[in-house]
């Protein structure tokens, strides 16, 4: 009953799309310089495009997995390459983990997120 509290009223259509009203994970940054909290809000397909790059691509330490989601992060653009998804689909609590797609953090290139909506447990798409 909390995945359906948490995500049903707060989802919405952009386009033809489902999306959220609110982050569904946070990667938190690890790497050399200043850390910080990013908010997931759909899947991206390149941490390295749209001016990204400094902010987002390879600076994974964590992540924070809203209850109803599911992360997955990948070590490449495009969801290629080694992946570790982080599950909380089931949870009623945030889910804190640690980020390691293979030996070390501060690899990751693109997610993919997934939320329970009423209609099924969909990706969710920009």
């Amino acid at each position: 009953m909390a995945n359906n509290l948490i995500t049903y009223p707060f989802n919405f259509k952009i386009g033809s799309s489902q999306s959220t009203a609110f982050p569904g994970a946070y990667i938190v940054r690890g790497s050399t310089g200043a850390n910080g909290l990013i908010p997931i809000y759909a899947s991206m397909a390149n941490f390295g495009s749209n001016g990204m790059t400094d902010i987002l691509n390879d600076k994974n330490a964590f992540v924070i997995v809203l209850p109803g989601f599911n992360l997955t992060l990948y070590t490449d653009p495009n969801y290629q390459g080694a992946s570790a998804a982080y599950d909380n689909r089931n949870g009623t609590d945030v889910s804190y983990c640690i980020a390691k797609i293979s030996t070390t953090a501060n690899t990751a290139s693109s997610c993919k997120l997934f939320s329970n909506f009423r209609t099924g447990y969909i990706e969710v798409i920009p």
